[in-house]
């Protein structure tokens, strides 16, 4: 099996090379690792990353976690690869992952996604993520056995419970193969960042494919924000906080949509999580609005980049006297009325001066 693996940075050049390294030393190398600098303000060295092997793309832009895996994704296919690791850039693969990653993929086809347990990069290395737990009734989302020192014994004979299937895995290291990304696409740019791999699972899981976490792998995280400080920790939380809320509810209402009281219930409960989420950690002010905002754009159907997101750069404003452009969007309208109806409130929501909609119904089952 061809592998490929794909690394998103952001932040500090250390990391991105620790997690580089840790996929050289493995005992079952990628036949390729490409790296998509996401508009970082500590950019890789173009000549060292030929010396290694890897294939560098700056993007000019933040793309996000999905946009920027995405592209990376797109590369290692081009090439070739039948499976893509997604690696976050302030990761490390223990020495023997991937191989057990590609023989588990090898011995089950019907695979599309299988992670490995991760770990905390500091001692004594708790588990941070053994899968994740994601209950599209409620909307509970738990994160398997965070902070236990170790997995418990699953029933059954020895050696049979290696392998587990689970609602979603971690986007700090999952291996994606080919055919699941034929099958159900790329990561949806909407999301920006957190949540757009627990949909993929989801779409995954709905397409007939595995998602499996491999309980005899492994890989360390290090937080970004344990090594921040001051307004860098305080922002990074506000906006984890916006994402958070938003796309809980956007990923609920893609993958499992709910009407009437059943549908207000579980949008309460989300809700209440997120702000209950908030409450537990410092700047409580700061992440209590951003859960607001990201309620209220998740309404609004606001998605993509927070405009104030680092590196994002959204379009800059008109100069002083410039005449503003007229715009005009075309929607075309065919089968479902709720689709082109949420079309729609996205466009509204926008906020552009003098926006022109115009819709085109293509003899469509369902008029508006």
């Amino acid at each position: 099996m061809k592998i490929w693996a794909s690394i998103l940075h952001w932040g500090a050049a250390a990391d991105t090379w620790a997690a580089i390294a840790s996929l050289r030393e493995q005992t079952r190398p990628p036949e390729g690792i490409v790296v998509i600098d996401n508009a970082s303000e500590e950019p890789l060295d173009q000549g060292r990353a030929g010396e290694a092997g890897v294939l560098l793309e700056r993007q000019g832009a933040n793309l996000g976690f999905a946009g920027g895996q995405n592209r990376g994704m797109t590369l290692a296919l081009a090439r070739g690869a039948e499976a893509v690791l997604l690696l976050n850039n302030d990761a490390t693969l223990d020495r023997a992952c991937l191989e057990r990653l590609e023989a588990c993929l090898v011995a089950q086809p019907g695979i599309g996604l299988v992670g490995p347990v991760i770990r905390s990069a500091s001692p004594p290395h708790r588990i941070e993520s053994a899968g994740i737990r994601f209950n599209l009734r409620t909307g509970r989302m738990r994160l398997r056995h965070h902070g236990r020192p170790r997995l418990p014994a699953l029933p059954g004979p020895a050696g049979h419970a290696d392998l587990e299937d689970v609602d979603a895995l971690s986007g700090a290291a999952l291996l994606a193969t080919a055919a699941l990304i034929r099958r159900v696409g790329l990561l949806r740019p909407e999301y920006f960042c957190y949540f757009e791999e627990v949909d993929w699972c989801l779409r995954a899981r709905a397409a007939g494919l595995r998602v499996a976490l491999l309980r005899g792998a492994e890989a360390r995280h290090r937080a970004k924000g344990s090594r921040a400080a001051g307004s860098a920790t305080a922002g990074r939380a506000a906006l984890t906080s916006y994402y958070g809320a938003r796309n809980h509810l956007r990923c609920l209402q893609r993958n499992a949509p709910m009407r009437g009281a059943a549908g207000a219930g579980r949008r309460l409960a989300v809700t209440l999580f997120n702000y209950l989420r908030a409450l537990r950690g410092p700047d409580r002010r700061a992440r209590m609005t951003a859960v607001r905002e990201g309620l209220r754009d998740s309404r609004r159907r606001v998605f993509g980049a927070r405009p104030d997101h680092p590196g994002a750069r959204p379009a800059p404003p008109l100069a002083e006297g410039a005449r503003r452009p007229r715009v005009a969007a075309v929607v075309l309208a065919w089968n479902r009325l709720d689709d082109t109806l949420e079309c729609i409130e996205s466009l509204r929501a926008c906020r552009t001066a003098g926006l022109e909609i115009i819709l085109v119904d293509n003899a469509s089952r369902d008029p508006v």
